[in-house]
Parts: structure tokens; sequence; C-alpha cells
């Protein structure tokens, strides 16, 4: 079993295995995007979350993911525009977080 939430996307490439970050960098790296959900006013997009940090999407959206799953980020219903002028979900800390 892989601890890799994009697996799916790269099918095995060995390059994109060797890539993938150990699992205290993405405890790190979920703490770090979770805490700028949150000074952000517990409610923003995926992409917005990248802008404020500068990082890229391949570091925050795999986080972002890990988030939604386990339950520590929940859609709010809402969308914004993104800075590639399309629409995103918003979401926000989940109650009791």
């Amino acid at each position: 079993m892989s601890d890799d939430i994009t697996s799916n996307y790269h099918g095995g490439n060995e390059y994109s295995v060797a890539a993938n970050p150990s699992e205290n960098a993405k405890k790190r790296h979920r703490f770090i995007v979770f805490h700028c959900l949150k000074a952000l006013g517990g409610a923003a997009t995926c992409d917005e979350i990248i802008e404020h940090l500068g990082w890229g999407h391949q570091s925050v959206a795999p986080r972002w993911t890990e988030l939604k799953k386990d339950g520590w980020i929940v859609a709010t219903g809402a969308r914004r525009v993104t800075r590639a002028g399309r629409t995103a979900g918003v979401y926000a800390v989940a109650p009791g977080l």
C-alpha cells in the first residue's frame, strides 16, 4: 500500500515515486497548509493557499486533498474565481478544530 495520495496520477513513474515526500514532510506541510487556512480567516480555496504560501500547486494540492480526506477541512458550498479565471470550491476548517 502506498502513502502517496497522487499515485493514480503518475502510475508508478520511478521519478515521481522517488519525489514522494517523507511522511514527516507531509505532516509538516499539512500543518502549515491547515494553519494558513486558519490565518486566512478559516475559509479559502486551495489556489488562495498556494498564492499566500508562495508554494507550487504540486506542494499544496496533495496536502489539501489529505486534509479533506481526513475531515480537517470541509466544503462550504461557495465558489471563488482562481488566478486562472476558473472557479474553485471554498473550504473551511472543520467545526471543532
